[in-house]
């Protein structure tokens, strides 16, 4: 894997036992993925709402084939399509913008 690989959310949870959950199935697909701020809802659970929660990220390349499996699988609701849609353009935009 690239270390300096694009990775972006493709879903986002209010909890980290929820998030390993999904995360595991994804890792056994062979998909590679982390929790992005899984630590800090560890560390402090009230801030979760303030950082947006535990967000799944998988590398770009593999976030079409991850977001099928999570949606065939059930792990995908309605709103979650929305917001996964809306949050892909803005991580997009803001690495255009920022260079990040």
């Amino acid at each position: 894997m690239n270390e300096f690989q694009d990775f972006v959310t493709v879903k986002t949870f209010w909890s980290s036992y929820q998030a390993n959950i999904v995360k595991s199935f994804l890792e056994n697909e062979g998909i590679t993925c982390f929790l992005k701020d899984e630590l800090t809802v560890n560390a402090d659970p009230l801030i979760t709402n303030a950082i947006g929660g535990v967000k799944l990220q998988v590398a770009s390349s593999e976030y079409e084939l991850a977001y099928s499996l999570l949606d065939e699988y059930g792990y995908i609701n309605p709103k979650d399509k929305i917001d996964n849609t809306l949050q892909s353009k803005l991580e997009g935009f803001l690495r255009r913008v920022f260079n990040l």
